[in-house]
């Protein structure tokens, strides 16, 4: 527009040389503002020199002093940055700026390559090639190389670019292709704040790693206000240990130096449901374990699931699984489940809650502690035409049974235990404080009294209050093993520590043996035995719905067969018969050659 000034200021003093045909003109006082109407700035340079012949204005300021240049577009918010040296174009009206140290922009800071700016009619910018962003301003999180950035404004920017992502000595790059600085959140235009946003996508075939043992293909996208990068996509382990190895979908916000990736139970790209944590086949009855993989068979039986997040572990080479306070709180938060696989050696260690009998009705087992098993071989059912992994599950597992017993047989049963504690060994609490803290919080309520057990352990007690111990017995510390061929939980030493009855402390060791049978057929089953230091047992036996007892205390016996017939069969709130009946010795001693006989295998 012929009509518009290129430039315009006010109390000057010039010299001009026609002849020359150059001018010099400074300002009277140390500020100054000259208007570049055509392109829409403002500079505070009070200098400059005007090469008629060429067209050309060169501004100049005080030696290592930076002039200002202010967008005066009413859609460009004041943006404002500084340069040390500018010249004008009057032929083609484009201001060349060089020594600009960086452009704030929205909430970053834009480096132009070689700090050089050019701002043409109408107060654009021209585009900015190779030059780096720094986002956010206050917390400077990130960094985008090799941009190709448009700067639309004080709040508005659009770029592309490329951003370091290095794990060890892996050289790597996200390609950010959509980068926005824009407005964000509630109030009007003027008030609004803005953000910095990128976008980015990986492909499978880049092979990119988001920590040292995971790959990752998706979208990944970064929003400068927050240190951590968003992943939503698929990952994967790296592992050579184990078996399957399967894309799981991925959803979370996670910084590389200290990766967290949390799931629920995701899915691999062909839709299935991926799994982790140690399983029961309901094809060949043998426990197996999961690390993000599905289950053999969608029905099969969830001993110990494990959600949360995952967290790789390079020192160790292990890959973390579990509750999120459990895997990031530290050695103090005791609940909550966890699976940690040794990358080198397929070593699986759990530890939690484990689901005990589940089928069971009219009667529970309660069981909390650590386990350990691997991968192991490849079960074929040839009649049934299906496989499944048979894995060694060993397990030591505070038990809590809560059993439908007559409170008068429960209250025989614990005086002869506590009677005779003299003639039997104390359990020993101090050889194994954090089993005794995590498997105590799993168990009982997580209120001040139990809060103060637990604090109390490091001391080498442990007594439960009675009114917060809901189990017929307590066991402290079972070691236990899967049975395949007996289709259970078997318990594998003849020493257990019994630490209540009815609620009651005993805490001794006694002779006890222990099976919760979890059948294909989910027909689950309950049989345990303990025997007193004065050498009289109780055997208890529970299936479908009928409690079979035997002791061979004979004042016991005389008060189960002296009860009433509606004190020994009942009706249960759902309308199931329940039914306690008095069996034989035989029955006890079938039991005890069963698990004897298991043990010595």
């Amino acid at each position: 527009n012929s009509d518009e000034l290129a430039l315009t200021t006010s109390d000057l003093k010039g010299d001009v040389d026609f002849v020359e045909q150059k001018g010099t003109f400074k300002a009277n006082q140390e500020f100054l503002t000259t208007t570049l109407p055509y392109n829409q700035y403002e500079t505070s340079f009070n200098e400059f020199d005007w090469d008629m012949k060429a067209e050309t204005v060169t501004f100049k300021t005080l030696e290592d002093k930076l002039g200002s240049f202010l967008s005066i577009h009413p859609d460009q918010d004041s943006l404002m940055f500084q340069g040390k040296s500018a010249m004008y174009d009057l032929k083609t009206n484009l201001l060349q700026i060089g020594g600009v140290p960086y452009i704030v922009a929205s909430d970053a800071f834009i480096y132009p390559e070689n700090g050089e700016v050019e701002v043409q009619p109408g107060a654009v910018i021209t585009e900015l090639k190779n030059a780096r962003i720094i986002a956010d301003t206050v917390n400077k999180y990130h960094v985008i190389n090799r941009a190709t950035v448009k700067v639309l404004g004080r709040k508005e920017y659009r770029a592309s670019g490329f951003y370091e992502y290095n794990i060890g000595d892996k050289k790597q790059e996200i390609e950010f292709a959509e980068i926005t600085g824009t407005r964000v959140g509630e109030g009007s235009r003027s008030e609004k704040r803005s953000v910095t946003r990128a976008i980015g996508e990986i492909k499978e075939s880049e092979q990119f790693y988001i920590d040292h043992k995971t790959l990752f293909q998706g979208t990944i996208t970064l929003a400068a206000d927050k240190p951590q990068l968003g992943f939503q996509g698929f990952a994967k382990f790296e592992s050579k240990t184990l078996p399957t190895k399967h894309w799981f979908s991925v959803n979370f916000e996670g910084d590389k130096n200290d990766l967290v990736i949390s799931y629920d139970t995701p899915l691999n790209p062909d839709g299935e449901q991926l799994h982790t944590g140690l399983f029961l086949s309901k094809e060949t009855a043998s426990t197996y374990p999961r690390i993000m993989s599905p289950l053999y068979f969608r029905k099969d039986r969830p001993v110990l699931p494990v959600t949360g997040v995952v967290q790789y572990d390079e020192k160790k080479d292990q890959f973390i699984f579990g509750d999120s306070l459990k895997v990031l709180g530290g050695p103090t938060v005791y609940k909550g489940n966890k699976l940690v696989y040794d990358n080198r050696t397929g070593k699986i260690d759990m530890e939690g809650r484990f689901n005990l009998g589940s089928a069971l009705k009219n009667c529970s087992v309660a069981a909390a502690g650590v386990a350990e098993t691997t991968f192991g071989e490849t079960i074929v059912d040839t009649l049934m035409g299906t496989s499944a992994m048979s894995s060694e599950t060993n397990a030591e597992l505070m038990l809590g049974i809560t059993l439908n017993v007559p409170d008068n047989l429960v209250k025989i049963m614990l005086q002869d235990f506590q009677s005779s504690t003299f003639d039997s060994k104390p359990i020993v609490f101090a050889k194994d404080m954090p089993f005794y803290r995590r498997t105590v919080s799993e168990l009982f309520a997580a209120n001040d009294e139990m809060k103060q057990v637990v604090d109390g352990i490091s001391t080498g007690s442990l007594v439960i209050p009675k009114k917060e111990n809901p189990f017929t017995v307590l066991f402290d510390k079972v070691p236990m093993t899967w049975d395949r061929d007996y289709q259970s939980f078997v318990s594998t030493t003849e020493k257990i520590g019994l630490m209540s009855v009815g609620g009651e402390t005993v805490n001794s060791e006694v002779e006890a043996y222990i099976e919760v049978k979890m059948p294909t057929n989910d027909d689950d089953r309950l049989y345990f035995y303990i025997k007193s230091p004065s050498q009289l047992y109780y055997f208890f036996g529970y299936k479908q719905g009928i409690l079979n007892i035997f002791s061979n205390n004979t004042r016991f016996m005389e008060e189960l067969l002296g009860m009433k017939a509606k004190d020994l069969i009942t009706k249960t709130p759902d309308g199931e018969i329940y039914e306690i009946a008095p069996v034989e010795e035989g029955t006890a001693r079938a039991f005890l050659n069963r698990i004897k006989a298991v043990q010595k295998q």
